[in-house]
């Protein structure tokens, strides 16, 4: 039963999403669209499907909790790029809250050469950073939440080295950012548990 639910919700999703994308006239009607979102909204909470930002049963939402996670420092620039972002990430508007929770994370840079011409010359290379991560309740001090994030991101090698250069170092704060939101979405799952 939950199966066919599912699969009749992932249907209307569906449906809704194309009409959306190609107008109402080619795929349905008004009042279709009308009926739709509403039977999605039942279908889906009929599911297990909840708002991941909704207070939980304690009282406390996610943002809430996202705010008590204190970021460890991460030696070198690259890691410095990420706890700013992450921190920005988890606490927006820098309310203050009580330190509940320690993030730890280490982070292995590696830069593979990818693009071989005949001449035997790298014109690409792939900056892929890795980030283990470790949540740790201060209350205790055991760890409740661990984990490796990779990302990968790609610059070209130009004849001129300030250009060189400047690719890679965007290339490198692209991927930071992006680790840094990865940990984040990570955090949210686990607060929403």
């Amino acid at each position: 039963m939950a199966a066919n639910l599912k699969s009749l919700s992932m249907y209307l999703i569906g449906l809704l999403t194309l009409s959306l994308k190609s107008g109402i006239r080619h795929q349905a009607s008004g009042i279709r669209k009308f009926l739709l979102i509403p039977a999605i909204c039942l279908l889906s909470a009929g599911c297990g499907f909840h708002p991941i930002y909704a207070r939980s049963q304690g009282g406390d939402d996610v943002a809430t909790k996202l705010a008590t996670v204190k970021v460890q420092d991460i030696p070198e620039r690259e890691g410095q790029i990420i706890k700013n972002n992450l921190e920005f990430l988890l606490n927006p508007g820098n309310a203050p809250a009580a330190q509940e929770y320690s993030l730890k994370i280490t982070v292995k840079d590696q830069h593979r050469e990818l693009g071989i011409n005949t001449d035997l010359r790298v014109t690409r290379y792939d900056v892929v950073p890795t980030a283990h991560y470790e949540l740790i309740s201060l209350a205790d001090n055991k760890v409740v939440d661990s984990g490796h994030v990779t990302i990968k991101s790609s610059y070209n090698r130009t004849t001129s080295e300030f250009a060189t250069y400047v690719a890679e170092e965007n290339s490198t704060k692209l991927a930071d950012q992006e680790i840094a939101e990865e940990l984040r979405s990570r955090l949210v799952y686990y607060f929403s548990k």
